[in-house]
């Protein structure tokens, strides 16, 4: 499936910048448009990580840290 350009950015970009943009009003943050690609830049890297982290198996015998 190919992806539906708006103004240079796909549909997935436009709502993970509209994301970006609305996470960072939500804290009082007025993300300047300049800003916006490396922001999405940064999710796109972070939910790498993430998804590294939650794929990763623990053996059954690992308790709770803490």
């Amino acid at each position: 499936m190919e992806a539906v350009q708006h103004g240079g950015r796909d549909e997935a970009d436009l709502a993970d910048a509209a994301f970006a943009v609305g996470v960072a009003a939500s804290i009082g943050i007025d993300l300047p448009e300049a800003c916006v690609e490396g922001v999405v830049a940064n999710l796109a890297l972070l939910r790498g990580h993430a998804a590294r982290i939650d794929d990763f198996a623990l053996p059954g015998d690992i308790g709770i840290a803490g």
